[in-house]
């Protein structure tokens, strides 16, 4: 989801898929906890995977709030080329390599 909605370009669609892959992140979750009930995956592994999962969720969520607060953030360059991407979301500018 997070590539995808960097893919398309637009800052709105961006937002639109690290929500999306938020949404995705809490049924992981979900289904993690699923399988520990079932005893599919032990209570360690829950644990290790559901904080791994979480931190995701936390971090996703972070990059939502940064990008909304900043009124002016950009794709600056598309990178197409070198296969790279870089945004600036005011305070911080990211770049993201395959």
């Amino acid at each position: 989801n997070v590539a995808e909605g960097f893919e398309r370009g637009s800052n709105g669609e961006f937002r639109s898929f690290l929500g999306y892959a938020k949404g995705s992140s809490g049924e992981l979750r979900s289904q993690l906890m699923r399988s520990a009930d079932r005893q599919f995956i032990t209570p360690e592994e829950l644990k290790l995977v559901g904080s791994k999962v979480m931190q995701f969720s936390k971090q996703t969520k972070a990059l939502i709030c940064t990008l909304e607060k900043a009124h002016t953030v950009d794709f600056v360059s598309r990178g197409e080329e070198s296969g790279t991407g870089t945004y600036s979301s005011g305070t911080c500018t990211c770049t993201c390599t395959p």
